[in-house]
């Protein structure tokens, strides 16, 4: 029992860890949020969001019984595990029902797909730039453009980002709002879909609400979210064995490009403190090489009375780690093709 109990303290710790970094961020950061009610423009969703039932401009309710308040992960998962959603449109309460796979084809669609729906208002524009070679001004706000199908689209922030994802080093004709005036700029998004501009956020055209924690409040706050971030960790697992979950895999880039820039210390104390949720739920995986790994190894010689042999030790380890090492390869691999 004392080794076992030496190997789950590496994760026990990890996840601790994770739970100090939760609550210093509620006591330092407190809470701040958009409020559902509060987005008065309603929600973008993506293309195969809306292929499903949600129009843009739809402001979420409720997931099956589920009151749905701000934009966090649990309210995304609560629609994704859902079979019926509700929402605002046009003052009505509408139900979208949704299909049994629709949280497979939300990963392999590998976007957000619903985000808080504001105007595109540029709040800087980077020296020589593409946006500044346009012409594209502080203050200007990109007020409509030409889809696909060469229908006039009211612009907001997801569609902008959209298209300029969908047409990078093309030229795209935009409507321009400055002051009273409306123009016309022909932008051209480099190899990134990028112009080179700040946009204004959300909290800009929305009313946020704010909560602040006292120390003790932070605690039980912090191990609420940490333990909420577990859970719905280990039940999105089943994704990852999913045809889409696999080819969403990452490596070492994908994971340094969870962090913002510009830095951002909330931001990165959330992912840090979320890295060490995966650490500790990964690390007790059941996988020779791992905690978890040598923690299955003594469940048997407590419960048979035997230790394993070293030759069936130095062979579990040898397959661990091979497992590990490929998991490991295909993973970085991802990152580069997807790079390419």
């Amino acid at each position: 029992w004392q080794r076992l109990l030496i190997m789950v303290m590496g994760v026990v710790f990890n996840f601790l860890l994770a739970i100090f970094i939760y609550t210093m961020i509620a006591f330092h950061f407190g809470e701040k949020y958009i409020p559902f009610k509060n987005m008065t423009d309603g929600m973008e969703f993506s293309e195969y969001a809306r292929s499903v039932g949600f129009q843009n401009g739809d402001l979420l309710l409720r997931a099956d019984d589920q009151q749905l308040i701000k934009m966090d992960d649990a309210s995304i998962h609560a629609v994704l595990e859902a079979d019926k959603v509700w929402v605002l449109r046009d003052g009505e309460e509408v139900m979208v029902d949704l299909p049994d796979d629709f949280a497979d084809h939300i990963i392999a669609e590998n976007s957000a797909f619903v985000g808080c729906r504001y105007p595109f208002v540029v709040d800087s524009v980077m020296p020589n730039s593409r946006a500044e070679k346009a012409g594209l001004m502080k203050g200007d706000r990109i007020a409509s453009y030409m889809d696909s199908t060469e229908n006039v689209v009211d612009a907001y922030v997801l569609g902008v980002v959209d298209l300029f994802n969908k047409n990078k080093n093309l030229p795209i004709v935009v409507k321009v709002q400055r002051g009273n005036t409306l123009i016309h700029l022909t932008l051209t998004p480099n190899h990134e879909g990028k112009i080179g501009v700040g946009m204004k956020g959300p909290a800009a055209f929305y009313k946020m609400e704010s909560v602040s924690y006292g120390f003790f409040e932070s605690i039980s706050v912090g191990i609420k979210k940490g333990f909420g971030r577990l859970f719905t960790y280990v039940g999105d697992m089943k994704y990852v064995f999913s045809s889409a979950g696999v080819k969403q895999m990452g490596g070492f880039m994908s994971i340094g490009n969870l962090f913002p820039y510009p830095f951002n210390a909330h931001a990165f104390w959330e992912i840090t403190a979320f890295l060490s949720v995966i650490l500790a739920f990964m690390n007790i995986l059941p996988i020779p090489a791992l905690d978890g790994g040598h923690v299955m190894f003594l469940l048997i010689e407590v419960i048979t009375r035997k230790k394993p042999s070293q030759n069936v030790m130095v062979k579990a380890q040898i397959i661990g780690m091979a497992l590990l090492f490929a998991l490991m390869i295909y993973a970085n691999l991802n990152d580069v093709f997807r790079l390419l």
